[in-house]
């Protein structure tokens, strides 16, 4: 009879971190910087904080596990390391390292206390993937992944082992040998079985296997997800974001709520609005999902006090509004009273102001610093590229020299925006892949569409005299050469120098030539604006569409799609030179003939004298 593998078991801490757990904190993919970085910031005492893959670990006391639970934003939840175990492939392995490597008496210390197990085995969660097969198993000598066809392992031959047919590699399973050594456990100890209770049990446990490989964790932040608020009850929004989602894409997007206004013009059931107000008030949500009275967490003995502790000095924090206002606005009004439930039940109602309307009318009552948004994509695609189209146009006519961020799980929609990004974070959410994306809004012209320069000049005309005598009829004196230089203004300067005035002469301007001119200006500016879109449209081309493209264009169209962008964009680029360069020469005619001093009726005159 074949010896069982011997697993070793490693304690969850050394004695050079005596007093300290390890914790892990699990979040969705791609926030787990976000996630790293609350821990970093001083209101979880953490120690040894370190990314994962779908989560971030920790070292720290209880206590740090308890500012854990009530402060973290971006978790989903918060588990303690119980034990840790290697060489485990047999259930018979599986159900001694539960039983031996935990005294569960400390933990189950009263017959009413319940219990619940989950599970997942990285096979499985291989599987889920797409990284492998259903039927595929694990070697029990090596802990290498092997395909269902295969009888033997590829790096060490080893057969296939009992624990592939026995369940161990199965979820479900290892959750019930789990369940089973511990109720046994309890039972020779104390003489009784705890209860089971899937839905909100005293002591939640998770079991991570993987290559023979067992962690088991207590989850410290209950049974239920940490997403789950508290303020969002009955009805909820068909596309409403997670609350921990939308919490973490606030932190990445740096939002600052003593310097900013903040914006959703797509609120929905206000689930950024929300919390946005939770961060500017400071609440701590653990404070929502633990309404009083607020039970401990399964802490050790002496716990209950520090959590009681801890609860009473995030009261202490709470501010009772947020400094700058947070604006929510949405098309339908069911969603909006949603919203406003919501608003309500959190404690931060009178943070937000809440306006009914669509995008296209909106006007926001105070100038946004950053637009945080979820614009249709997904379940309310029927009118997405509209509502992106409507949302852009935002954008630029009402919050210039603001930031926004959006998310988004369809690129093809982002380009209806037709602005540029300048950074973007990946994750995804409940199975869906989407983008968090920054986009830089640059500020509008002066009002009436007047360029900065035009506008510059403006002043200057005030302060000076009334007109002069000298002045033609026809013209207006806008300054003299020396007033000019300190506007920088190309553009008069350029009339003087081609004039050929000196130091002291007066700068006259033609009215219709500079109008004229004026609308050079704004033609150049949509010719670049136009010449961005076109970019960024190009490159979300596939490679048989740019292969098309150059040869309507009668170019080469060999190569891979890096060089098929090059050479397409060098002809843009080309064209909006040539495009620029024949504005730019009307314009210098139009300057030039100015420059004179004469009317165009003198002018006339005055040529046609020369040929007389």
């Amino acid at each position: 009879m074949a010896l069982r593998p011997l697993f070793l078991l490693l304690l969850s801490f050394s004695p050079s971190h005596a007093g300290l757990q390890t914790y892990f904190a699990t979040c969705v993919k791609g926030m787990e910087p976000v996630l790293a970085s609350e821990l970093r910031s001083g209101l979880v005492d953490a120690q040894d904080v370190e990314e994962g893959h779908l989560g971030v670990h920790f070292r720290g006391s209880h206590r740090a596990g308890g500012q854990a639970v009530l402060w973290l934003r971006s978790a989903i939840r918060v588990m303690e390391q119980l034990s840790y175990g290697e060489g485990l492939f047999q259930p018979e392995d599986l159900y001694d390292f539960t039983r031996e490597s935990v005294r569960w008496t400390d933990l189950l210390a009263r017959k009413d206390q319940t219990l619940s197990v989950s599970a997942i085995c990285g096979a499985a969660r291989a599987v889920e993937s797409g990284r492998a097969r259903p039927g595929d198993w694990v070697c029990a000598e090596c802990g290498g992944l092997v395909f269902a066809s295969r009888t033997e392992c590829f790096a060490c031959g080893a057969p296939t082992p009992a624990a592939a047919e026995s369940g161990l590699t199965h979820s479900h399973f290892s959750a019930l040998t789990v369940k089973n050594a511990v109720c046994d456990a309890m039972r020779d100890a104390c003489g009784w079985r705890p209860s089971v209770d899937t839905a909100d049990a005293d002591l939640p446990l998770f079991l991570y296997l993987h290559r023979g490989q067992a962690t088991l964790y207590r989850v410290c932040s209950g049974s239920a997800s940490m997403h789950k608020r508290g303020y969002r009850a009955g009805a909820i929004h068909a596309a409403a974001l997670r609350e921990t989602t939308a919490a973490g894409l606030l932190l990445h997007a740096g939002y600052r709520p003593e310097e900013q206004v903040l914006c959703d013009p797509m609120a929905g059931s206000g689930t950024f609005a929300i919390e946005a107000a939770l961060i500017a008030t400071n609440t701590a949500p653990g404070l929502l999902r633990a309404q009083p009275p607020i039970a401990s967490p399964g802490w050790a003995e002496g716990g209950q006090a520090d959590w009681e502790e801890l609860v009473q000095e995030a009261r202490a924090a709470l501010r009772p509004c947020a400094p700058l206002p947070i604006l929510a606005n949405d098309l339908h009004g069911g969603a909006l009273e949603l919203a406003r439930r919501g608003a309500e039940a959190a404690g931060v109602s009178s943070s937000i102001h809440f306006t009914e309307g669509g995008v296209a009318a909106f006007v926001p009552r105070d100038s946004p610093d950053l637009v945080v948004s979820n614009p249709p994509w997904d379940l309310r695609l029927e009118s997405g590229s509209e509502a992106w189209q409507e949302l852009g146009s935002f954008l630029k006519r009402s919050c210039g020299g603001s930031t926004a961020w959006l998310l988004s799980g369809n690129k093809d929609l982002t380009r209806h925006l037709r602005m540029r990004k300048s950074e973007s974070l990946r994750l995804e959410n409940a199975g869906v892949s989407l983008v968090w994306l920054k986009y830089d809004v640059l500020r509008p012209k002066s009002d009436g569409g007047v360029s900065s320069s035009a506008a510059a000049i403006a002043p200057v005309e005030d302060a000076l005299p009334a007109q002069r005598d000298t002045e033609r009829p026809g013209h207006r004196v806008v300054g003299t050469v020396e007033e000019a230089e300190p506007l920088q203004d190309k553009g008069l300067q350029e009339v003087a120098v081609e004039a050929g005035m000196t130091a002291g002469d007066e700068v006259q301007e033609v009215f219709d030539g500079a109008e004229l001119e004026q609308g050079m200006r704004e033609e150049i500016d949509a010719a670049m604006l136009e010449q961005a879109t076109r970019e960024s449209e190009v490159e979300r081309l596939t490679v048989a569409e740019l292969k098309d493209e150059l040869q309507l264009r009668g170019l080469t169209d060999s190569g891979v799609k890096s060089q098929l962008l090059e050479r397409l964009e060098e002809d843009d680029s080309r064209i909006a030179l040539l495009e620029a360069n024949r504005v730019e020469s009307a314009s210098t005619s139009v300057k030039m003939a100015d420059g004179t001093g004469l009317p165009e009726d003198d002018l006339e005159a005055l040529f046609s004298s020369l040929y007389d």
